[in-house]
């Protein structure tokens, strides 16, 4: 398998934060811990995501902050319209975790290094 068919085979994720320096950590982690997905998008707000121009990637790896304008379960939605899987990284014990949990088309990871393992072990045939 040359180059070009790797490349080619890898998921492709987009990555919504809106606090631009979470953003860069966690495309950051991303790209080192999870080798087998492609990172195609990092938008700091839910506009720059939806307009980019690899929009819809395989899968959207959310992570809601207190201050977002856009409601995670109406992000999961858009993002099950187009059928890109959806990740979203919560706090245990947030706010956006109870709102996750109401989203049945949603997988949740708790931290980073979770998301980037389960990215790393992704089956979109599942998700």
């Amino acid at each position: 398998m040359d180059a070009s068919q790797t490349s080619a085979s890898r998921a492709t994720v987009g990555l919504f934060d809106s606090d631009s320096a979470g953003l860069e950590a966690a495309r950051s982690a991303l790209e080192q811990r999870a080798p087998s997905v492609s990172v195609v998008i990092a938008a700091s707000s839910w506009g720059e995501l939806l307009t980019d121009a690899a929009f819809p990637p395989d899968i959207v790896v959310l992570r809601p902050r207190p201050d977002d304008r856009v409601s995670l379960p109406y992000e999961a939605r858009v993002c099950r319209i187009v059928d890109a899987s959806v990740l979203a990284i919560v706090d245990s014990d947030g706010e956006d975790a109870e709102s996750a949990r109401d989203v049945t088309s949603i997988v949740i990871a708790h931290s980073l290094d979770e998301a980037a393992d389960l990215l790393e072990s992704w089956d979109a045939a599942v998700h």
